[in-house]
């Protein structure tokens, strides 16, 4: 069977690199049975109900006037953010309070683990995504205080919480009643790859890839109480996984690499450096390695929320493509290195060189009507960017290579990212729903669908390309056919001279 776009196919054939191929040996560890930790829509209806109970029982109170273990990690994550964020311990803070977190809700139910969010594989309409959906975190506040009215933890209240916030948990999505872009697979790739050490990694995904998703979400995940909502965990969980694979592309070296400067502290950091509140009896180097000092999981990479990605290609036309053109489209892209360390996708693509004579920009950040392009990420407000102290050339650096990649992608003839909507079957669902008039470029040509049976969609764009599949096809046979008859023709023959 002939599928739309052979070079989207290929690119997303292994969307996770390190679970294909063992990219690298494990940690080093005094932990040999660690448990895992799942991507939260690869648990199943149990597993995910069990998760859900043991959250609500962490926010019960002993006493209406006594906070809960939940209200007290929220606590610590506030009172203590100066020394936390925009600085070296960022990563090894955070790491250890999910942690803390993670074991809280096992001494409740000793079955649960934390998961966490692959927000990357959403980007292009976060708001679509089930983690926010009214049965499990939560959809878009409501009310003139834009308070969370739908979750599974709706009617919470929190403790502690700023004076000028609503005694509700609120939520406020930056793109009205849309969520604009967050970071594709692809970025989060070009900053694996282009990390070579701690302090320039650290710098790059306190930025732009995590603070997108704390003012997509707005209302009380934007403030420094962000942990009152439960949503932090699965994002920040994401953000530790993204820090664990760039340690595990080379565990000898990157586990315990650690220095930079702490503007805090006023002085150069190293792994003795002992953490804030409420681990101010622990160092930084007690939450570096996931399976040491009293740490012991993994994560693994998503199943089902990439199984939308992972379409099969006409075996007899793509194994020439990735014998003959090797060549990487993200790396003409972005400069991405394809060693392997590149742990969210592999980008054998067809056509690399080709460029998409019609493109003129991405589509805007809440237009849920191109199916097959990238959105670009919005750039953080410079509240927030100062809020957390950082370095608002720095982060503005980050957006702009963000931006690039995404249009040099979008040019790419036939390439389509694993979170673009055409890899999102239950988001085109939900607008063909709506009613939403689809659009994508195709060989060049606009097509234009409006069905409410998103099987219909598909299947018309999926029609236009295999045309365009056709066409290269018969392109490849020629050219086969072509080099056939030369090779016979000099068969036996000396090459002439050079």
């Amino acid at each position: 069977m002939r599928l739309l776009l052979v070079a989207s196919l290929l690119a997303v054939a292994a969307l996770n690199l390190m679970a294909a191929t063992g990219m690298a040996a494990d940690m080093p560890t005094p932990c040999p049975n660690p448990h895992n930790r799942r991507e939260i829509r690869d648990l199943s209806d149990a597993e995910r109900s069990r998760f859900f109970n043991a959250v609500r029982r962490l926010q019960v109170r002993p006493q209406s006037n006594q906070p809960s273990t939940f209200d007290v990690i929220s606590y610590y994550h506030n009172g203590w953010s100066a020394y936390t964020h925009s600085v070296p311990p960022f990563l090894a803070y955070h790491r250890l309070l999910i942690d803390w977190f993670e074991k809280e809700l096992q001494s409740v139910d000793a079955s649960v683990t934390l998961p966490y969010w692959d927000w990357s594989l959403d980007a292009q309409a976060p708001e679509l995504s089930p983690i926010l959906s009214p049965t499990w975190f939560g959809t878009n506040g409501k009310g003139s205080e834009h308070c969370l009215q739908d979750s599974f933890y709706s009617d919470f209240r929190p403790y502690y919480r700023d004076t000028n916030q609503p005694s509700c948990l609120t939520r406020i999505y930056d793109g009205g009643n849309r969520i604009k872009a967050f970071w594709s697979p692809e970025m989060i790739t070009d900053m694996v790859n282009n990390s070579p050490n701690f302090e320039t990694f650290r710098l790059w995904i306190e930025g732009a890839p995590h603070g997108l998703v704390h003012n997509g979400l707005g209302g009380v995940v934007s403030t420094m109480y962000s942990s009152n909502d439960p949503v932090f965990y699965m994002h920040h969980a994401m953000i530790d996984k993204i820090w664990y694979d760039w340690q595990k592309v080379d565990p000898v070296q990157r586990i315990y690499q650690y220095y930079g400067y702490d503007a805090s502290t006023q002085r150069q950091v190293d792994l003795n450096q002992f953490l804030p509140a409420p681990f101010s009896d622990r160092r930084v180097g007690d939450g570096v390695n996931v399976r040491a000092a009293g740490m012991c999981y993994k994560y693994l990479p998503p199943v089902n929320a990439a199984r939308g990605a992972q379409q099969r290609v006409r075996r007899d036309f793509a194994a020439d493509v990735v014998k003959t053109r090797n060549e990487s489209i993200i790396a003409e892209a972005a400069d991405v290195l394809q060693a392997a360390a590149s742990t969210y996708l592999t980008a054998n693509a067809t056509n690399a060189e080709a460029k998409r004579a019609t493109y003129t920009g991405p589509p805007a950040d809440t237009d849920r009507t191109f199916i097959m392009d990238l959105r670009a990420p919005p750039p953080l407000p410079e509240n927030w960017l100062r809020m957390n102290r950082l370095d608002i050339d720095m982060v503005r650096g980050q957006e702009q290579r963000a931006a690039q990649l995404c249009d040099r992608l979008n040019r790419q003839e036939g390439y389509v990212s694993p979170s673009a909507l055409w890899n999102r079957p239950s988001f085109l669902e939900k607008l063909a729903k709506a009613k939403t008039q689809f659009q994508a470029y195709i060989g060049n040509k606009l097509v234009r669908v409006q069905d409410s049976r998103p099987e219909n969609v598909i299947s018309t764009f999926k029609q236009a390309g295999a045309r365009v599949i056709e066409s290269l096809t018969e392109r490849k046979d020629a050219l086969l056919s072509v080099f056939g008859a030369i090779k016979k023709m000099f068969a036996g023959k000396r090459a002439p001279c050079k």
